[in-house]
């Protein structure tokens, strides 16, 4: 039952992820085709995971390219 509303829920983390690239105007599918989620169970807890590549991060921060700016304006 965990499992399954796990998945549910890092399904919806995803779509949602990439319809944020979408949105603020990322045309990057590389990071799109990245973004992924797996449920694990070990020693009996389960958890969720979240991966993508990594210069997602500073995409996800606002940072926008060589000379850019964050979005704060920084």
């Amino acid at each position: 039952m965990l499992d399954k509303e796990l998945r549910k829920f890092g399904r919806r983390v995803v779509n949602e992820s990439k319809k944020n690239l979408n949105k603020n105007n990322v045309k990057d599918s590389n990071l799109a085709k990245s973004i992924k989620y797996s449920v694990k169970t070990k020693k009996g807890k389960t958890s969720l995971v979240f991966t993508m590549n990594d210069y997602g991060q500073y995409v996800d921060a606002g940072v926008q390219g060589v000379g850019g700016t964050k979005a704060d304006g920084t």
